[in-house]
């Protein structure tokens, strides 16, 4: 009998070690997927994690290479959903070779910085991350005014920029995946005599009504001294009509129809104000505090385009370029290539300033800020 009861109870000592091995053995593999889902579920709301994974599943290598991760990696990604399909759960894009729970977080943090604008680092502790999202958030009020709202900017999906020249207003409308939609002028035949404001008026409304129908519009912060101009009553003449036609610009369409489906106590600006020089400053055409011609500029750029527009995004060369590279119609380049030269001036600082605005502000081009702020 005593023979039968140690039997027994070896048979009971196996099996709770058996047991308690499979068990050990079950939490050392998934280990990495049991401390993703207990760190970032409380880290990444629903909200987030859907947005990650919308971008994850429906970037192409291009768009993907905009965020922190290597190119290996990159394939890695797109080789795994198109065996597997689409990623349902942050945890499932830890099965892709290569991707760890640090390059995913990385990953992630880096997606929502270009969705947010804020930036995320989760080796810090939350003063150093304050301090980080107040430093980005000055630095981008310090490039745009007034501030673009987060939840403004977040349902942005294109951008009409506008430069007012001395004999055009030209216009560029891009959307967030840096389609060129339109790219048109307004010829300005004031004539030598000074236009009374309500004729002035006129004209704008005129040139509002060519307008596309964009998220927002931009233009360029280009406050000129009185002083500057008081040995110069020609430049001064130009630089009041510019301002004057600024502020219409800046009332009708900050009160169009689409701003005015907005309740009163939601309104938000539409029109916004890049400092000035940035667009020179970025595509390095200003020369001490003078801007040199942007066509050549703007020659390479659609020169680029037409050559991604025959290349497969994952053999695009992008970590060379300090802004991010366009689609742009044929059509679009051949009307701007019968244009004269004064045309084509200002087509391209419209062009420029839409680009610039994009790369800085919307998408937080890495680059584009190291190119604008110097930093190494």
């Amino acid at each position: 009998m005593n023979t039968m009861q140690n039997v027994l109870r070896s048979h009971q000592i196996l099996h709770i070690c058996k047991s308690c091995a499979q068990n050990v053995f079950y939490r050392k593999c998934i280990g990495q997927i049991r401390h993703f889902s207990g760190l970032y579920q409380p880290r990444y709301n629903n909200e987030e994690q859907n947005k990650i994974l919308q971008v994850l599943n429906e970037s192409s290598a291009e768009e993907l290479s905009r965020f922190d991760i290597g190119k290996g990696r990159i394939n890695s990604l797109q080789q795994f959903r198109r065996k597997r399909g689409q990623f349902c759960t942050l945890d499932a894009v830890l099965e892709v070779d290569g991707l760890g729970v640090k390059v995913l977080e990385k990953l992630c943090d880096s997606i929502l910085n270009h969705i947010y604008g804020s930036e995320m680092e989760g080796s810090v502790d939350k003063s150093q991350v304050q301090k980080q999202l107040k430093s980005s958030k000055n630095q981008r009020s310090q490039m745009l005014t007034p501030t673009l709202q987060l939840n403004q900017k977040i349902v942005v999906q294109s951008a009409v920029g506008i430069h007012i020249g001395v004999t055009a207003v030209t216009w560029a409308h891009i959307d967030c995946s840096g389609k060129l939609l339109h790219w048109d002028l307004h010829s300005l035949e004031l004539g030598p005599k000074k236009l009374h404001l309500t004729s002035l008026f006129d004209v704008v409304q005129n040139i509002c009504e060519r307008f596309p129908e964009g998220d927002l519009f931009i233009m360029e912060d280009n406050i000129c001294s009185v002083q500057s101009h008081q040995k110069l009553p020609a430049s001064l003449s130009i630089n009041l009509q510019t301002s004057q036609l600024t502020a219409m610009f800046v009332a009708l369409l900050n009160n169009s129809p689409l701003s005015l489906k907005e309740s009163q106590s939601e309104y938000q600006h539409r029109v916004f104000f890049l400092r000035s020089r940035l667009p020179a400053r970025l595509f390095g055409i200003l020369v001490g505090a003078e801007r040199v011609s942007a066509q050549t500029v703007v020659l390479d750029i659609l020169s680029e385009a037409q050559k991604n527009s025959t290349t497969e995004p994952a053999r695009r060369n992008l970590t060379t370029s300090r802004y991010s590279p366009i689609n742009v119609n044929q059509d679009l380049i051949e009307s701007y290539l019968k244009r004269t030269s004064v045309e084509k001036e200002n087509l391209c600082w419209a062009l420029l300033l839409t680009i610039t605005f994009m790369d800085l502000i919307i998408h937080q081009n890495p680059r584009s800020l190291k190119t604008i702020t110097g930093r190494k």
